[in-house]
This record gives C-alpha cells, sequence and structure tokens, in this order.
C-alpha cells in the first residue's frame, strides 16, 4: 500500500494549521479529525494515517489555535488543567467558522472531494455535531462527545447522518445522557447512536490506558462504512 503524502504544519489560514495526510491519488470524500482537548497529538496524526490508508484524505485542523496555550498537551498534570481550561472556553460559533475553513483548505489540497465530513475525539466529538447543520460538513461522527444532549431540537432535527459512539463505563458521560441523546434522535433515521460495554472514555486512543483495541476496531469500521456511503 503506498503511504499517504502527509503534511505536518499544513496552513489552513494565516495562524492556523494542522496535520494532513492524504492519498496520492486523492478520494471523493474527505475527514476532518477534530481532536481532543490535547490538540493535534501523535494519536490524532495516527488516526488520519489511517483512515488516509483507507483512501479517505484526511485534515486534523489545530481547533485550540485560538487560544493562548494552542499547543499540543499531554495527557496528565498540569497539562491537562490547561487542556480542559482551554476546552472549556471553546466558542461554537468560532468553531463552526474554523470548520469551515478547514473544509475550503482540503479542498483545495483534494481537488476532487465531493463531501467533507468530520469525526471528533472527546471535545472534538461535541464540535463535529455542533458544526453539522451549520457548516459544509456532510456527516458527523462523534467519539465519547460531551454534552451532546444540549443540542436538543438542532440534533433532533439533523438533515445529515451523524454517528455517536459511547462508552458504557465512560465516568465523564453518564448513561443518563446517552439516553437524551438517544430519546433527541429517536424517529430520526440519520441519527445512529452505538454503546460499547465496558467501553471507557478515550477507548479509542491507542495513547491511553482505557485503549479497548478490539472495540475501536469497531468504531473505526462504522465510520469507515458511513464515509463509504457518502460516495454513493
Amino acid at each position: 500500500m503506498t503511504p499517504a503524502l502527509e503534511t505536518p504544519g499544513f496552513e489552513i489560514a494565516p495562524g492556523y494549521d494542522g496535520f494532513a495526510a492524504v492519498p496520492p491519488e486523492g478520494g471523493a470524500v474527505g475527514l476532518l479529525i477534530l481532536s481532543e482537548m490535547f490538540g493535534v497529538s501523535p494519536a490524532m496524526w495516527d488516526a488520519a494515517r489511517d483512515f488516509a490508508r483507507a483512501g479517505i484524505p484526511t485534515l486534523v485542523p489545530n481547533i485550540f489555535w485560538r487560544s493562548r496555550d494552542s499547543g499540543v498537551l499531554t495527557y496528565e498534570g498540569q497539562d491537562r488543567e490547561r487542556a480542559q481550561s482551554r476546552a472549556d472556553k471553546l466558542d461554537s460559533a468560532a468553531v463552526c467558522e474554523d470548520v469551515e475553513l478547514a473544509i475550503k483548505a482540503l479542498r483545495k489540497r483534494v481537488p476532487g472531494l465531493r463531501c467533507v465530513a468530520a469525526l471528533g475525539h472527546c471535545i472534538g466529538g461535541t464540535c463535529a455535531v455542533t458544526a453539522l447543520g451549520k457548516t459544509g460538513l456532510a456527516a458527523a461522527i462523534s467519539y465519547y462527545g460531551f454534552r451532546i444532549s444540549e443540542l436538543g431540537d438542532g440534533l433532533a432535527k439533523l438533515e445529515q447522518p451523524a454517528q455517536l459512539h459511547y462508552g458504557l463505563a465512560d465516568p465523564y458521560i453518564p448513561v443518563s445522557e446517552i439516553e437524551t441523546v438517544k430519546a433527541l434522535g429517536r424517529g430520526n433515521p440519520r441519527i445512529t447512536v452505538f454503546e460499547y460495554p465496558g467501553a471507557r472514555h478515550s477507548f479509542c486512543n491507542p495513547y491511553r490506558p482505557m485503549y479497548d483495541e478490539a472495540q475501536a476496531r469497531t468504531a473505526r469500521d462504522r465510520t469507515l462504512s458511513l464515509l463509504q456511503s457518502l460516495n454513493s
């Protein structure tokens, strides 16, 4: 398999960059990966590479570029506190603007794209679903996104497909949140909720101790299935 063409520091707009991984032959469906609160980390690079190997041109934009603390942060200690602080301050309207810029930048990099979807991890999952319907995104996938139920009718009335993936042993997302999301999505065939028994928060991140290889593979396969359906 031919390696993807990688561009660290891929410029989206002045001061706003990310990591791009693009198959040499391009592709029809593109993907934005919106990171967890730690930023454009090695885990997000690896995820982009994986989707690019599957034929999906992928860009990981730095959704924290507007923050005073905009770099990659580690998972523990003071870095974790800094990551949480900047995630708490994210402005959803600004994130939607940034998603739109990233869509345009990926389309410019891969002129043959028919559409672009977003996959978000943690706070990035919330951002992906929030931006769906407010930007040019064709679909959104959320891996353990926080407080998605707060979107209310905005979630229930989505006109583009959304996949929401939850670990049932996630200490940060209570079962009541998942049940509320399921209730909001009931009757909308575009919304699919997947639950993973025993999976914890960040179960799709191989750099974290809660990584669950089997369930992460299932989530990835379901994500790929949705992305491939956008090209039909």
